[in-house]
């Protein structure tokens, strides 16, 4: 009912953007004035009009509930969905021979109607996730499978309280587990066995396998056993134990095919994302030149050794480079971390020093203020690195990485990233990690934006820095 409302309105919006569209023709007229419009009485044309946009929307499923698309992919599809239903419209009026629709007012009306159903769309969106964010419109989520792939299911949908998901709980078949909350979520109402049971009693709508590849075959008992319910079943892959990010689904004429091993950003979003690195490096190292000439002239006045310090780092896919930073530490540094730590017994492969007796006077300036950073724009005008994007690791900790760990190498490293906006040295490495596995598998152009900015204030306050 509601998604036949959403049409309704959709075609009343492009009707109306005809209407003014056929106004404005005749008194907005680039030659010679026009009579009265009579296009508004030919009823064929709305026929026309209404059919043409219910179908290409509803092939671009725009009537049906996307509670886990983007806003910018929602506004996207509406944009190409109105486009392709405003050619079709004109091919329809040329093959009828419609004289009384000129050229411009095709004109004013695509535009008339691009604007007007783009900002219905993006209102009607931004008011469903303001009820589902006060606990209106939701979806009882039970999740099967109370393993990785079943606690990073529900702690993205936590994460995310506009999709309108109330995560009930979970099934599991270990006896451990029985009555725990998992995730810090959700308790494990049952075993698998007792799926109909517990749909029944909470009323689910929505239900998430999310069990290792070794328990898939339980997947058919799930699904036999709920044959009678009206409720949606989605499975996802277990490629947790795979290093992988984003994988690509492709249809082989009507066979599902998973790509676990391609480019994460790639096509015209890799193209666009170093368009930006190169532009902001650049305009980065010819604003900063003064700043960071003062900073190597302070750096060699206030200790011995060289301005700059080299360092390995590990970037995308594993690869190795050299990345830059203005010389923070005395120079014999590397030699007096043994005497501070032993990285070897590290409880997990990471460490930042507070108050490290290794660092400068002028490096503790340049640390809270991110001015040592400066000279990795350089290693991003190479192609190193990326403006935004996980922080570059040293080679000794990516040695002790897990599988999972690994997964935030699958992009170029970042001078900043989530991991900047969000807590910096103060952050675990597994809040690390998660922050940085979502920004890559919701990357956009936008988001790279929002984190840019975000940047400034948190490097002004100094957030995290040590």
């Amino acid at each position: 009912m509601l998604m036949a409302i959403f049409y309704l309105s959709d075609i009343f919006l492009t009707g109306v953007a005809l209407l003014v569209a056929d106004w404005l023709r005749h008194r907005i007229s680039l030659g010679k004035p026009i009579s009265a419009g009579v296009v508004y009485l030919d009823a064929s044309v709305y026929v026309a009009m209404a059919l043409i946009w219910g179908i290409v929307f509803r092939l671009y499923s725009l009537y049906v509930s996307r509670r886990t698309v983007s806003l910018l992919d929602e506004l996207g599809s509406v944009g190409i969905a109105t486009f392709l239903s405003w050619m079709a419209f004109a091919a329809w009026l040329f093959i009828f021979d419609y004289d009384d629709f000129s050229r411009l007012l095709l004109l004013y009306f695509g535009t008339l109607d691009l604007c007007a159903l783009l900002s219905f769309h993006l209102v009607l969106r931004l008011f469903l996730r303001s009820i589902r964010m006060r606990g209106h419109n939701l979806e009882k989520m039970l999740i099967i499978g109370a393993g990785q792939v079943g606690a990073e299911v529900a702690r993205t949908l936590v994460a995310r309280p506009w999709t309108g998901f109330d995560i009930v709980g979970f099934l599991d078949d270990a006896s451990e587990k029985q009555g725990k909350i998992w995730a810090g979520v959700a308790p494990v109402l049952g075993r698998l066995n007792q799926v109909k049971k517990v749909v029944e009693e909470q009323r689910i709508d929505e239900i998430v396998v999310a069990l290792p590849s070794t328990a898939h075959c339980r997947l058919v008992d799930v699904v036999q056993a709920l044959q009678d319910h009206p409720v949606n079943i989605r499975v996802v892959p277990d490629l947790f134990a795979i290093a992988t990010i984003r994988p690509q689904i492709e249809d082989l004429w009507g066979i599902p095919l998973i790509g676990i091993r391609q480019p994460v950003i790639s096509g015209f979003d890799a193209a666009l994302k170093r368009v930006v690195d190169l532009a902001g490096s650049l305009a980065g190292l010819v604003t900063g030149a003064p700043i960071m000439l003062l900073a190597a002239i302070l750096t060699r006045l206030d200790s011995k050794g060289p301005v700059f310090f080299a360092q390995e780092r590990v970037g995308e896919n594993g690869r190795t480079f050299r990345m830059y930073k203005f010389r923070t530490m005395k120079v014999n540094a590397e030699k007096l971390l043994d005497d501070l730590i032993n990285v070897d017994d590290l409880a997990e492969p990471m460490f930042k020093l507070k108050d490290d007796p290794r660092v400068t006077r002028i490096g503790r300036v340049l640390r809270r203020t991110s001015i040592d950073e400066l000279p990795q724009l350089l290693n991003v005008l190479k192609g190193d690195m990326s403006l935004v994007g996980p922080r570059p690791e040293e080679v000794r900790m990516v040695k002790r990485y897990d599988n999972w760990h690994r997964k935030r190498l699958a992009v170029k490293p970042g001078i900043t990233g989530p991991m900047q906006i969000s807590g910096r040295g103060d952050l675990s490495l597994e809040d690390r990690v998660r922050l940085e596995l979502d920004y890559i598998r919701s990357y956009s152009l936008w988001k790279d934006l929002e984190i840019l900015v975000k940047t400034v204030p948190v490097v002004l306050r100094g957030d995290g820095s040590y």
